[in-house]
């Protein structure tokens, strides 16, 4: 009887050594260990924390997006619309906040899209993207996409 129970502990021991990250991974999905208990890492890196109310909206072993619910925003409003977060063998590379600048009754549209790469020695990445504008995309400093976010009025750590 203690032979048969050391061949499954051993047979046992040698699944987990080879496959160990997959079933850890399955039993502690990564959505939590980057959703709302990495904020204290995105608050030390100066990054928009993840909003409590906010639900993961698609996921996978390379990437998760979670977005907020529909609202109804008076004129001239800017919101965050979504965060989403890149990995690459389960450890984050890449986080990037889609925040939105709209006019009530109106089709035209303005988007920053702000992006933070972990890996990199320069790693704030700002896209401005106006929904007339034909010249495309502008790249913009941090400092002046924090700014476009305080004339929208837009807060960085909503909770």
């Amino acid at each position: 009887m203690k032979t048969i129970l050391y061949i499954i502990l051993g047979a046992l021991a040698i699944l987990l050594y080879f496959n160990g990250k997959v079933y850890w991974y399955k039993l502690f999905p990564v959505k939590e260990t980057y959703g709302t208990a990495y904020n204290p890492e995105r608050s030390k890196r100066k990054l928009m924390t993840l909003p409590h109310s906010w639900k993961a909206k698609d996921s996978s072993d390379t990437h998760i997006i979670w977005s907020s619910a529909d609202t109804v925003f008076d004129s001239d409003t800017g919101y965050r619309k979504s965060k989403s977060v890149t990995l690459r063998d389960h450890q984050i590379t890449l986080e990037e906040d889609r925040v939105v600048h709209f006019l009530k009754d109106s089709a035209f549209r303005e988007e920053l899209l702000i992006s933070y790469a972990y890996d990199s020695l320069l790693p704030w990445n700002i896209t401005y993207i106006k929904s007339s504008d034909t010249t495309g995309p502008l790249k913009l400093s941090k400092k002046e996409g924090d700014s476009l976010m305080r004339i929208w009025n837009v807060r960085r750590h909503v909770e």
